[in-house]
């Protein structure tokens, strides 16, 4: 006959195994309402170059929902669409009728999210930042997609990251920070986002990466940053893709090992 032993009786206790890592990629890419080097908004090309760089997340600047530009369409949901993901949309201005802001497309099941408003020093386009957490096979991933103003001096730039910074010191687990920052790196912008990240590009990426104008591109604005304060992201790879057509930016494409919380190299 078989004995059975009790684990509990000998004192052994079975322990669940971790979660393993998952990889994730990620596009970060500054669309121009769809708006392409000819004139033309074309979001069939838009997710063409999606569909070919295979990402799990993107990460979306300049997007437009109900807006008369681009004929009332819902951008996230179009593109969404097409590349049998799911959209968020972060409302930061009312524009020609509609409302204009910052996206997020996953292939990942959405946990929570919300959108936040950063506070403006002076009159302009009200800036943002989309905050999604996201399910992995590892657990929790916060993604926080934003762009920052334009203007020629600092001042709103370094004012929202540190209100990034602010937002991410609240926030438990993996954190990744994808956006057009309108800033290059060696700026005051970049040295201070680098006093509490690291940059995906500085670490992994290959030449200069610039991103911007995609015809030609001189400029590293579109950056990925990992906030030290919250590990569990390996960033892998870095490249941008080669695109000259379907917006005024180049898409910088991100391959990163999501780790349990605590236990990241």
């Amino acid at each position: 006959m078989l004995a059975i032993v009790s684990l509990a009786a000998t004192g052994c206790h079975m322990t669940a195994p971790e979660p393993a890592p998952t990889r994730i990629t990620l596009v970060c890419w500054n669309i121009h309402h769809g708006r392409g080097a000819d004139g033309r908004v074309d979001l069939d090309r838009i997710a063409n170059v999606l569909r070919r760089a295979d990402p799990d997340v993107v990460a979306l600047q300049e997007v437009d929902v109900g807006v008369a530009r681009t004929t009332r369409l819902d951008l996230p949901r179009e593109l969404a669409r097409r590349l049998g993901m799911q959209p968020l949309f972060g409302h930061n201005l009312d524009f020609q009728g509609g409302r204009y802001g910052n996206a997020l497309l996953t292939r990942l099941k959405i946990e929570r999210w919300h959108n936040h408003r950063f506070t403006m020093l002076r009159a302009g386009e009200q800036r943002g930042v989309l905050c999604a957490t996201l399910r992995t096979a590892a657990g929790p991933l916060t993604v926080l997609v934003t762009h920052l103003d334009y203007r020629r001096d600092d001042r709103e730039r370094l004012a929202h990251v540190r209100e990034l910074r602010r937002i991410a010191a609240s926030t438990t687990g993996p954190l990744v920070i994808a956006g057009d920052f309108n800033a290059e790196p060696g700026s005051a912008v970049h040295r201070a986002a680098l006093d509490w990240t690291h940059d995906a590009w500085r670490c992994v990426g290959t030449g200069a990466g610039n991103t911007y104008p995609a015809d030609r591109p001189r400029k590293r604005i579109d950056w990925v940053l990992l906030p030290r304060v919250t590990p569990g992201v390996d960033v892998s790879s870095a490249r941008v893709e080669v695109d000259r057509t379907a917006s005024d930016h180049r898409p910088l494409r991100v391959q990163f090992v999501v780790r349990r919380s605590g236990h990241s190299r």
